[in-house]
């Protein structure tokens, strides 16, 4: 078996579930039935999921490997679960609600044939709304992108590897990693360690794969449709921006500084490169003049970025006054740019969902 296809899902996602299978599936043409194979993982769904994954075995006997968790385990324990069920040589990291662009799985196929030894791969992301019409652009912010983004490259040390796609690894569908690299890797941290991670269990799994062997390849073409707007840690948060991006940060910060230490220059441009994409300039006004938030998220917020941005003249500058500002005087502000005719060019769901380094899948 050559890759495994590994989707976690949870209740709600039957029918996102079913357009990602859809997608996968009419590439698995006779000559790959031995060659690649769909584990899902089914937390606890109470939806049509077993249903339908029954209806698949029954036109598709043994391509999908399935599994229901008898109770909501997290995301940290189901995505471990999933990748259990693997029996390919690669894993193929893929939430329940994106889907696979046609030829996407034979371009990888052929890619793995001729890199052999590659700890894992990096894919570029088309993004889409929730009905999967095409948005026309990236998932990715081009700032947090490779050096070259339209170049395919291999990166052979763990800090190049991180300062190019550190980033962008944080997007669960757009990653490709050796299987049983992976496994030594966690019974090396422990299972207490892995899942110790909330949002970012796999992220600090690939730094420990790559310092065992820095092979990791960024590869430009558009190879997973990438649904906006569904991300349920934002819902479940109420869209509430900016205690979203404080926590997702804040573990983000945790597995960069574990493994490179916080005083390092590949810490220190990943923090820079998604603080001045998320908080930097208006966003942070956003966060906190016009969606939901509380003092608590205030007050965390500006004690966590003091003490983790310090090192940054933009942050003084740009966001730490707006940090020390009330939201109620920053909502005052923002409604009258909004009465003047202002309009912000994204929604802020869409900011929360497209984020690359927290990705969709985090539940």
């Amino acid at each position: 078996m050559r890759l495994s296809i590994c989707i976690p899902t949870h209740n709600g996602r039957g029918k996102f579930l079913k357009e990602a299978i859809d997608s996968i599936l009419p590439q698995i043409t006779p000559p790959l039935r031995e060659q690649v194979q769909i584990c899902i993982s089914d937390n606890a769904s109470e939806d049509e999921t077993q249903t339908l994954i029954a209806d698949y075995n029954c036109s598709f006997p043994g391509v999908l490997l399935y599994r229901r968790n008898s109770e909501n385990l997290g995301f940290t324990r189901n995505l471990m679960r999933a990748i259990s069920l693997a029996e390919g040589d690669y894993c193929w990291m893929f939430s329940s609600d994106d889907t696979l662009p046609s030829q996407a799985l034979a371009r990888i196929l052929a890619l793995l044939e001729k890199h052999p030894n590659l700890t894992g791969m990096t894919v570029n992301v088309q993004s889409h709304d929730n009905q999967m019409n095409p948005l026309g652009k990236g998932a990715y912010l081009a700032s947090l992108m490779p050096e070259n983004p339209k170049q395919m490259q291999i990166f052979t040390s763990p800090d190049q590897i991180f300062r190019n796609c550190g980033s962008v690894q944080g997007y669960t569908s757009g990653q490709i990693f050796d299987r049983r690299l992976w496994q030594e890797s966690v019974a090396d941290m422990s299972e207490e360690k892995f899942v110790s991670f909330h949002y970012f269990p796999y992220l600090y799994t690939f730094g420990c794969m790559v310092k065992k062997r820095p092979s990791w390849m960024w590869i430009p073409e558009y190879l997973v449709n990438n649904r906006t707007n569904n991300d349920y840690l934002s819902i479940h948060m109420n869209m509430n921006a900016l205690k979203y991006h404080t926590l997702t940060m804040e573990e983000a910060s945790r597995v960069w500084a574990d493994l490179f230490g916080r005083l390092s220059a590949t810490y220190q441009i990943l923090m820079y490169d998604n603080f001045i994409n998320f908080w930097a300039g208006r966003n942070l006004i956003y966060y906190k003049g016009l969606y939901v938030c509380t003092t608590t998220d205030e007050v965390k917020a500006l004690i966590w970025f003091v003490r983790r941005m310090y090192f940054a003249p933009r942050f003084w500058l740009t966001a730490f006054p707006v940090l020390l500002t009330p939201r109620l005087i920053l909502r005052a502000g923002v409604a009258i740019l909004l009465k003047l005719g202002y309009k912000r060019k994204t929604p802020i769901r869409q900011i929360v969902s497209e984020s690359p380094t927290t990705g969709d899948a985090v539940f």
